[in-house]
């Protein structure tokens, strides 16, 4: 709660901002400036593409980045940033390597056995050989790769708003994250401190960064699930965790039709060991986390009541004191990565996803990793006080990076007087329209599908060509006149593109026709 003042007409309010701070006893003078206030708002909350950017730098609008955590789709989001943004390529391919030099760390220490399918992200994404489903959500693996998805879709929108990676940062004046989104939201913030790294270039400021979060991300999911598994908490295996009840159910009820069913299934078990709400959605929507077979009995119990519940796609019960045993662990890999968000590295605002407390000025500095990990662990979280606390600090604006809009909507009725924007994206149709097309951020934009960095992917043939030839000749343009050829060449052959896909669908007519394309440019521009 904020400090209260007493306004000249004698009434007590909080530190409110806007239209918030004159919910006090009308008169006159105070309706007027009420509603010269909602004016103003309303103005702000109609600004698009230039006009809300220059706002945002002026700090007229103040948007806050917001990002989610498991439980929805993310692969096709992150596959589509990756041929969209060379940025974004380049991220994914520097995080692969640290995903490789860590899998080769978890099998030493006897954790392999959470990864039968390996974690080859740049195969699964250029070619057709993809895990499945249910081994892209299992949190040993979806914990990272839903962090790198966020940071592709930021370093994609980076890209397109012609930005350096400060300056996107510099856009907000806050973060909010749901359970592992806090990690994005401070890494973002992080961007703003240039710290001990003040002779790197910006984009290796962030991509290092962000190579770091991912290795923690990893060791996170890995620990979690390993102090989940030994207790019967959580899924051995992908395959039978995509087949059996999970540790976290979304329950459509109030807090108080919960928590007797909640007293009555943990009356047979320890106080660590039962079940509990980690996460107040919405006054309606409550998320459980606990062990499988707990979240099973409340099921059924809830159906008897006429109340809906479903599993969620997630095989650990985070936001649980359950998995306490592993935070030890988790903070041992996260001082061995060098990652550092604490206080004095964030530019902006993050709100503590439990206490809602700004993270820029904490209790006791010495323990922001363990306060950075528990909130993801076993810290609950209530996103209506995190949203009620981003409006009371001014905000206009949400941008959403995802991945899912499952808080999308929920956001916006807990905040009617904010702008929810999301770029999250589960299909080419997301992505073309609802995602970017209609974010009044990216109004005045090139269209995604015209845009020659953000052309929708047809991950085959002659498509995937054209954006092979710009993506090589970004990394490695030999010359002017070379790069306007081969990106004409390219144009043309985009043209060619439904007729001859089938042709070029095998990689090894892929590289004769790629080596084919550069030496014909390489002659004409000659």
């Amino acid at each position: 709660m904020g400090k209260k003042t007493r306004t000249k007409a004698g009434s007590l309010v909080g530190n409110k901002s806007g239209a918030a701070a004159l919910e006090t006893k009308s008169s006159p003078l105070l309706l007027e400036n009420k509603a010269a206030i909602n004016q103003d708002l309303a103005k702000i909350a109609g600004l698009t593409g230039p006009d809300l950017l220059s706002a945002l730098k002026s700090g007229n609008a103040k948007m806050f980045i917001c990002a989610e955590g498991q439980g929805s789709p993310y692969f096709f989001q992150l596959k589509y940033m990756f041929f969209a943004s060379t940025r974004a390529r380049a991220l994914v391919e520097r995080c692969h390597v640290a995903i490789q030099e860590e899998i080769t760390r978890a099998t030493d220490l006897q954790l392999g056995k959470f990864y039968p399918f390996g974690f080859d992200i740049l195969n699964w994404i250029t070619t057709s050989i993809q895990p499945p489903e249910s081994y892209l959500a299992y949190s040993p693996v979806s914990m990272p790769m839903v962090l790198l998805t966020q940071l592709a879709t930021c370093a994609a929108a980076m890209t397109l708003l012609n930005l350096t990676p400060k300056e996107f940062a510099s856009l907000f004046c806050g973060g909010l994250g749901l359970s592992q989104g806090v990690v994005l939201s401070a890494l973002i913030s992080s961007l703003m401190v240039e710290g001990e790294q003040k002779n790197s270039s910006q984009d290796d400021i962030f991509l290092g960064r962000s190579s770091q979060a991912v290795r923690f991300l990893f060791w996170l999911g890995a620990y979690s699930q390993e102090v989940a598994v030994a207790i019967g908490a959580g899924a051995f295996e992908p395959q039978t965790f995509s087949t059996s009840p999970s540790p976290m159910i979304l329950a459509r009820c109030s807090i108080d039709d919960l928590e007797p069913l909640l007293q009555q299934i943990n009356a047979s078990v320890s106080s660590d060991e039962g079940l509990v709400i980690s996460i107040s959605n919405s006054n309606s929507a409550q998320t459980i986390s606990g062990p499988s077979r707990l979240t099973q009995e409340l099921v059924g119990l809830l159906e008897t009541r006429g109340c809906q519940a479903q599993f969620l796609w997630i095989s650990c019960p985070f936001h649980s004191p359950i998995l306490k045993d592993g935070v030890p662990k988790i903070m041992h890999e996260l001082f061995r990565t060098n990652l550092n968000l604490s206080s004095e590295r964030l530019g902006f605002s993050v709100f503590d996803t439990h206490s809602c407390q700004d993270l820029r000025f904490p209790v006791d500095s010495s323990t922001w990793a363990k306060r950075l990990i528990d909130q993801i662990v076993v810290l609950s979280t209530s996103w209506p006080k995190i949203i009620s606390t981003a409006v009371s600090a001014g905000a206009t604006h949400i941008l959403n990076i995802g991945p899912g809009n499952a808080m999308t909507s929920i956001t916006a009725s807990l905040a009617p007087s904010v702008v929810v924007m999301s770029l999250s994206a589960s299909s080419s149709a997301d992505t073309d329209k609802a995602g970017w097309a209609h974010c009044p951020l990216f109004a005045g934009c090139l269209p995604l599908s015209t845009n020659p960095y953000f052309g929708q992917p047809r991950f085959y043939g002659l498509d995937l060509l054209r954006q092979e030839v710009h993506w090589r000749v970004d990394r490695n343009p030999r010359n002017k006149a070379e790069e306007q050829a081969v990106r004409l060449v390219s144009e043309v052959l985009q043209v060619k593109v439904d007729m001859l896909s089938n042709f070029f669908f095998k990689w090894r007519n892929f590289v004769v026709c790629f080596t084919i394309t550069v030496s014909c440019a390489r002659r004409w521009v000659s």
